[in-house]
C-alpha cells in the first residue's frame, strides 16, 4: 500500500482538507484493533458472557491513547505546514454559514461581530416537539 501523499493535499487543497485527510487516514489505521478484538470478543461471548466487560476497558484505553496520539500528530503536522491551532480555528469562525433558512445574522451585542441567530421561542417548540415525538415512539417501540 502506497501512503496517503498528505504534503501534495496540503499544497493543492490547502492545510484544512490537509489536516482532515490526515486524520482520517490515521483513524482508519486505528480502526483496525478494536474491529478485530471486536469480532472475536463477539464469537466468545456466547461462551464467557463477562469478555464484554475487558472489551469495554479496551476500547476506552483505544480512544485515549488515540487522542493523545492524534494530538502529537497534529502539532507535528502543524510544525512542518508552519500553521498553528489558532490560525485554522479562526479561519473557521470567519466562515461560519448559516445553514438554516430560519436563522438569521445579528451583531452581537458584546462583541459587535456578526452571528448566526434563532428565536428562542421557535427553538424551544421544536425541542418539545421532537421530544413527543421522540417519547411517542419510544412508548411505541417498547408496546
Amino acid at each position: 500500500d502506497r501512503p496517503i501523499p498528505l504534503h501534495e493535499i496540503r499544497e493543492y487543497y490547502g492545510e484544512t482538507l490537509g489536516f482532515y485527510f490526515a486524520f482520517l487516514f490515521q483513524y482508519n489505521l486505528w480502526l483496525v484493533a478494536p474491529a478485530v478484538l471486536g469480532g472475536i470478543c463477539f464469537g466468545i461471548k456466547y461462551f464467557w458472557s463477562d469478555v464484554m466487560v475487558f472489551y469495554s476497558v479496551f476500547i476506552i484505553a483505544w480512544s485515549t491513547l488515540f487522542l493523545e496520539y492524534w494530538k502529537r500528530r497534529e502539532s507535528d503536522l502543524g510544525l512542518m505546514w508552519n500553521v498553528s491551532e489558532t490560525e485554522l480555528l479562526s479561519a473557521h469562525r470567519r466562515q461560519a454559514p448559516c445553514f438554516s433558512i430560519q436563522c438569521e445574522r445579528r451583531a452581537n451585542p458584546i462583541t459587535g461581530e456578526q452571528e448566526n441567530w434563532f428565536d428562542p421561542v421557535r427553538r424551544k417548540r421544536r425541542v418539545l416537539i421532537s421530544g413527543l415525538l421522540t417519547g411517542f415512539v419510544c412508548v411505541l417501540a417498547i408496546g
